[in-house]
């Protein structure tokens, strides 16, 4: 949902980095927006599954080399 995606926050909490929707929010209905993600992530006994962050942390495994290499070289010209 829109709601959902606008929610999604990266912050950094006792020393570890967290990357979706900020815990406190709900939808209208009063739903938590995490509880959300979590049905669309897994899916439910009525709807299935529509992964986000799953396949986007499988694409930045494979891919971390070349972002890290990418980001070194930028803060090396700085």
């Amino acid at each position: 949902t829109e709601r959902l995606k606008n929610s999604i926050k990266v912050i950094k909490r006792e020393g570890r980095w967290y990357v979706g929707p900020d815990p406190r929010a709900r939808n209208p209905e009063g739903v938590k927006l995490t509880d959300i993600a979590f049905w669309m992530e897994f899916g439910t006994m009525n709807m299935p599954a529509r992964p986000l962050f799953r396949p986007t942390l499988q694409y930045l495994r494979s891919h971390f080399s070349f972002f890290y290499q990418k980001f070194i070289k930028e803060v090396a010209t700085k």
